[in-house]
């Protein structure tokens, strides 16, 4: 059986945040997180993809083995920011840290 609490909390500690960053990201309670993550109360599927948009992953990816090659937590944030910036944002984005990367050579 699939234990929606344990994937929930694994991939919001990737991300870096806390019940209390997440519940309010997606309009819920705190103590519906830790619930939740508990396995002492059920989650809507409306609210998990909710939370699946915010964290950057399709509900198929929430429910799908989860991946050794996970990203990091810093660079699930950068993964997570950019995902509300605009196409020509992401482009200047990329821009800017490709020029980072080349820099440091």
């Amino acid at each position: 059986m699939f234990d929606v609490g344990a994937r929930l909390r694994s991939l919001r500690t990737a991300a870096g945040l806390t019940t209390k960053q997440l519940a309010d990201a997606v309009g819920v309670h705190q103590s519906f997180i830790s619930q939740v993550e508990n396995n002492s109360s059920g989650i809507k599927l409306q609210t998990l993809e909710s939370i699946c948009d915010f964290l950057g992953i399709s509900l198929a990816e929430f429910f799908g083995e989860p991946s050794t090659n996970e990203l990091p937590t810093d660079l699930m944030q950068l993964v997570r920011a950019a995902s509300n910036l605009t196409i020509e944002q992401r482009v200047q984005l990329t821009k800017f840290l490709e020029s980072l990367a080349s820099s440091k050579e």
